[in-house]
Protein backbone atom coordinates (compact mmCIF):
# COMPACT_ATOMS: atom_id res chain seq x y z
CA UNK A 1 0.00 0.00 0.00
CA UNK A 2 2.82 2.18 0.81
CA UNK A 3 4.46 1.90 -2.24
CA UNK A 4 0.83 2.48 -4.21
CA UNK A 5 0.73 5.52 -2.79
CA UNK A 6 4.46 6.64 -3.25
CA UNK A 7 3.75 5.80 -7.11
CA UNK A 8 0.94 7.96 -7.13
CA UNK A 9 2.61 10.93 -5.31
CA UNK A 10 5.80 10.96 -7.46
CA UNK A 11 3.28 10.46 -10.86
CA UNK A 12 1.30 14.17 -9.39
CA UNK A 13 4.65 15.42 -8.70
CA UNK A 14 5.62 14.75 -12.39
CA UNK A 15 2.63 16.12 -13.30
CA UNK A 16 2.99 19.39 -11.47
CA UNK A 17 6.07 20.18 -12.72
CA UNK A 18 4.68 19.87 -16.40
CA UNK A 19 2.44 22.21 -15.39
CA UNK A 20 5.40 24.64 -13.66
CA UNK A 21 7.25 24.20 -17.33
CA UNK A 22 3.92 25.10 -19.66
CA UNK A 23 2.77 27.72 -17.63
CA UNK A 24 5.99 29.55 -17.43
CA UNK A 25 5.95 29.18 -20.58
CA UNK A 26 3.10 31.06 -21.17
CA UNK A 27 3.84 33.77 -18.17
CA UNK A 28 7.09 34.73 -20.66
CA UNK A 29 5.19 34.88 -24.45
CA UNK A 30 1.66 34.83 -24.46
CA UNK A 31 0.79 38.03 -22.34
CA UNK A 32 2.46 39.60 -25.35
CA UNK A 33 -1.33 38.86 -27.35
CA UNK A 34 -2.45 40.93 -24.31
CA UNK A 35 0.58 44.16 -24.61
CA UNK A 36 -1.19 46.37 -22.01
CA UNK A 37 -2.06 43.82 -19.11
CA UNK A 38 1.35 42.84 -17.33
CA UNK A 39 1.08 42.74 -13.86
CA UNK A 40 3.44 42.63 -10.95
CA UNK A 41 2.09 41.64 -7.55
CA UNK A 42 3.04 41.02 -3.83
CA UNK A 43 0.45 39.27 -0.86
CA UNK A 44 0.70 42.02 1.98
CA UNK A 45 -0.09 38.50 4.34
CA UNK A 46 2.93 36.61 3.27
CA UNK A 47 5.25 39.97 4.26
CA UNK A 48 3.65 40.27 7.55
CA UNK A 49 4.93 37.06 8.31
CA UNK A 50 8.44 37.69 7.55
CA UNK A 51 8.29 35.93 3.92
CA UNK A 52 9.08 38.36 0.87
CA UNK A 53 6.71 36.90 -2.11
CA UNK A 54 6.18 38.23 -5.36
CA UNK A 55 4.13 37.68 -8.49
CA UNK A 56 4.20 38.55 -12.16
CA UNK A 57 1.13 37.99 -14.32
CA UNK A 58 -0.17 38.47 -17.83
CA UNK A 59 -3.25 38.32 -19.51
CA UNK A 60 -3.56 35.60 -22.49
CA UNK A 61 -7.00 36.39 -23.52
CA UNK A 62 -10.15 38.89 -22.54
CA UNK A 63 -10.87 36.87 -19.96
CA UNK A 64 -7.81 34.54 -18.98
CA UNK A 65 -4.60 35.22 -17.02
CA UNK A 66 -1.34 33.45 -16.19
CA UNK A 67 1.05 33.78 -13.73
CA UNK A 68 4.11 32.76 -11.87
CA UNK A 69 4.74 33.48 -7.94
CA UNK A 70 7.33 32.83 -5.62
CA UNK A 71 8.43 33.51 -1.78
CA UNK A 72 11.75 32.93 0.50
CA UNK A 73 11.68 33.02 4.05
CA UNK A 74 15.27 32.55 5.26
CA UNK A 75 14.99 33.41 8.94
CA UNK A 76 16.02 31.70 12.61
CA UNK A 77 14.47 33.10 15.25
CA UNK A 78 14.94 32.99 18.77
CA UNK A 79 15.66 29.97 20.62
CA UNK A 80 15.71 28.22 17.51
CA UNK A 81 12.27 28.72 15.79
CA UNK A 82 11.48 29.07 12.39
CA UNK A 83 9.65 28.12 9.08
CA UNK A 84 11.89 28.58 6.75
CA UNK A 85 10.99 27.53 3.51
CA UNK A 86 10.90 28.54 -0.30
CA UNK A 87 7.93 27.70 -3.14
CA UNK A 88 6.87 28.41 -6.25
CA UNK A 89 3.56 28.39 -7.92
CA UNK A 90 2.26 28.86 -10.86
CA UNK A 91 -1.31 29.22 -12.20
CA UNK A 92 -4.04 30.67 -14.52
CA UNK A 93 -7.28 32.14 -13.68
CA UNK A 94 -10.40 32.77 -15.38
CA UNK A 95 -11.86 36.32 -14.52
CA UNK A 96 -15.52 36.73 -15.14
CA UNK A 97 -16.09 40.76 -16.13
CA UNK A 98 -12.43 40.95 -17.69
CA UNK A 99 -8.92 40.24 -17.07
CA UNK A 100 -7.49 41.93 -13.58
CA UNK A 101 -11.04 43.15 -12.37
CA UNK A 102 -13.98 41.49 -10.74
CA UNK A 103 -14.14 38.14 -9.50
CA UNK A 104 -11.85 35.24 -10.48
CA UNK A 105 -11.63 31.38 -10.59
CA UNK A 106 -8.00 29.88 -10.05
CA UNK A 107 -5.89 26.70 -10.63
CA UNK A 108 -2.73 26.54 -9.51
CA UNK A 109 0.45 24.24 -9.02
CA UNK A 110 2.83 24.22 -5.82
CA UNK A 111 5.83 23.13 -5.16
CA UNK A 112 8.41 24.07 -2.35
CA UNK A 113 10.89 23.14 0.35
CA UNK A 114 10.30 23.55 4.06
CA UNK A 115 12.18 23.56 7.31
CA UNK A 116 9.98 24.73 10.48
CA UNK A 117 9.88 23.97 14.22
CA UNK A 118 9.58 25.37 17.42
CA UNK A 119 6.37 27.78 15.97
CA UNK A 120 2.52 26.49 15.86
CA UNK A 121 0.60 29.45 14.58
CA UNK A 122 2.76 29.62 11.04
CA UNK A 123 1.27 28.04 7.35
CA UNK A 124 2.81 24.69 8.14
CA UNK A 125 0.63 24.55 11.30
CA UNK A 126 -2.08 23.27 8.78
CA UNK A 127 0.21 20.53 7.57
CA UNK A 128 1.55 19.41 10.64
CA UNK A 129 -0.20 20.41 14.04
CA UNK A 130 3.06 20.13 16.65
CA UNK A 131 5.08 22.31 14.36
CA UNK A 132 5.82 23.82 18.37
CA UNK A 133 7.47 20.60 19.67
CA UNK A 134 8.43 18.84 16.78
CA UNK A 135 10.77 20.15 14.17
CA UNK A 136 9.73 19.32 9.86
CA UNK A 137 11.97 19.51 6.81
CA UNK A 138 11.17 18.28 3.20
CA UNK A 139 9.29 19.67 0.44
CA UNK A 140 5.71 18.96 -0.98
CA UNK A 141 3.81 19.64 -3.99
CA UNK A 142 0.21 20.42 -4.81
CA UNK A 143 -2.24 21.75 -6.52
CA UNK A 144 -5.31 23.60 -5.66
CA UNK A 145 -8.52 26.25 -6.81
CA UNK A 146 -9.11 29.58 -5.92
CA UNK A 147 -11.35 32.36 -5.86
CA UNK A 148 -11.16 35.67 -5.71
CA UNK A 149 -11.84 39.10 -6.24
CA UNK A 150 -9.74 41.86 -7.55
CA UNK A 151 -10.83 46.11 -6.93
CA UNK A 152 -9.40 48.14 -9.46
CA UNK A 153 -8.16 51.64 -7.69
CA UNK A 154 -6.65 53.27 -10.64
CA UNK A 155 -5.72 52.09 -14.12
CA UNK A 156 -2.33 51.25 -12.36
CA UNK A 157 -3.93 49.90 -9.24
CA UNK A 158 -5.86 47.44 -7.79
CA UNK A 159 -6.60 45.69 -3.85
CA UNK A 160 -6.91 41.60 -4.69
CA UNK A 161 -8.57 38.95 -1.99
CA UNK A 162 -8.12 35.34 -2.91
CA UNK A 163 -8.42 32.17 -0.67
CA UNK A 164 -7.50 28.62 -2.02
CA UNK A 165 -8.19 24.92 -1.33
CA UNK A 166 -6.67 21.92 -2.74
CA UNK A 167 -4.42 19.02 -2.18
CA UNK A 168 -0.62 18.37 -1.20
CA UNK A 169 1.66 15.24 -1.39
CA UNK A 170 3.88 16.20 1.66
CA UNK A 171 7.62 14.26 2.37
CA UNK A 172 9.45 15.18 5.72
CA UNK A 173 11.62 14.02 8.43
CA UNK A 174 10.69 14.64 11.93
CA UNK A 175 12.68 15.51 15.24
CA UNK A 176 11.28 15.34 18.46
CA UNK A 177 12.88 19.14 19.22
CA UNK A 178 13.57 22.46 17.79
CA UNK A 179 16.86 22.62 18.86
CA UNK A 180 18.88 18.67 19.36
CA UNK A 181 18.13 17.37 15.93
CA UNK A 182 16.82 14.01 17.26
CA UNK A 183 14.67 12.27 14.88
CA UNK A 184 11.43 11.12 16.17
CA UNK A 185 11.83 7.57 14.37
CA UNK A 186 14.79 5.57 14.57
CA UNK A 187 17.30 6.20 11.27
CA UNK A 188 15.00 9.91 10.15
CA UNK A 189 13.45 7.70 7.50
CA UNK A 190 11.46 10.01 4.93
CA UNK A 191 7.69 9.60 5.40
CA UNK A 192 4.97 11.02 3.34
CA UNK A 193 1.55 12.16 4.02
CA UNK A 194 -1.03 13.36 2.55
CA UNK A 195 -2.81 17.07 3.27
CA UNK A 196 -6.74 18.45 1.62
CA UNK A 197 -7.71 21.85 2.81
CA UNK A 198 -6.39 25.60 2.67
CA UNK A 199 -3.41 26.24 0.99
CA UNK A 200 -3.47 30.09 0.28
CA UNK A 201 -5.09 33.27 1.65
CA UNK A 202 -3.71 36.47 0.00
CA UNK A 203 -4.48 40.35 0.24
CA UNK A 204 -2.05 41.24 -2.60
CA UNK A 205 -1.22 45.01 -4.05
CA UNK A 206 -1.01 44.97 -7.82
CA UNK A 207 0.72 47.60 -10.03
CA UNK A 208 0.06 47.32 -13.65
CA UNK A 209 3.05 47.56 -15.72
CA UNK A 210 1.33 47.74 -19.26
Amino acid sequence: MKNEETNHGLRFARTVRGLFLGVAALVLFAPRAEAQKLAVKANALSWLTTTPQAEVEGAVGAHWTVGLAGSWNPWTFGDNKKFKHWELRPGGRYWLWEAFNGHFFGLSGEYGQYNVGGMRATPFGLMFSDTDRKRYEGSFVGAGLSYGFSWMLSPRWSIELEGAFGYRYVTYRSYDCATCGRPTVEGAPRQHKNYFGPTRLAVSVIFMIK
